[in-house]
């Protein structure tokens, strides 16, 4: 495994030499990598962090917000898209880590960063089964029955899942 890892937001070139030996598990994630939506600015910013000459995984991001029962809008939010980690390098540590750890940290970092520009309260995302544990541990909590989040075409199955960035 490689010395260093680096985040970098991901382009034409980044999607037709390396993404084509990326395989996180899940075909649906490992397919939005490879097409043509993770280039598209409508639909979110797609940034993969690399080892070496490889794609240890993705996030895409984008904007939302949390919506009651009621519909009232409870506050702004940065919707994670997508995050998923190569099959190589889950359940694998670099530095004492665990690659989905730092990636997801990448991410949040990165969310946090945008927050004066554009202004937020939360991070919203859906989560599969097999991320639940990596967001829960992260600091992450399941929306409750009376809240919403926009999800994307696919994600019925998933768990609606928040951050609040201004938790007391």
């Amino acid at each position: 495994m490689s010395d260093s890892l680096k985040t970098v937001k991901f382009t034409k070139s980044i999607q037709a030499g390396l993404s084509k030996n990326f395989d996180c598990g899940n075909p649906a994630l490992t397919l939005f990598l490879k097409n043509h939506i993770a280039l598209d600015i409508s639909y979110g910013t797609t940034y993969v962090m690399m080892a070496d000459n490889t794609i240890v995984g993705y996030y895409n991001i984008s904007t939302g917000c949390i919506v009651t029962e009621d519909n009232i809008r409870m506050g702004g939010s940065v919707y994670i898209n997508c995050l998923a980690v190569d099959i190589k390098y889950q359940k694998k540590k670099f530095m004492g880590n665990y690659y989905s750890d730092i990636l997801l940290a990448d991410c949040l970092n990165h969310d946090i960063n945008l927050r004066e520009e554009i202004g937020f309260g939360f991070i919203t995302l859906s989560s599969t089964e097999e991320g639940d544990y990596l967001y829960e541990r992260n600091g992450f909590f399941q929306l409750e029955e009376d809240m919403s989040i926009a999800k994307n075409q696919g994600e019925d199955k998933c768990s609606p899942m928040y951050l609040p960035l201004d938790y007391e």
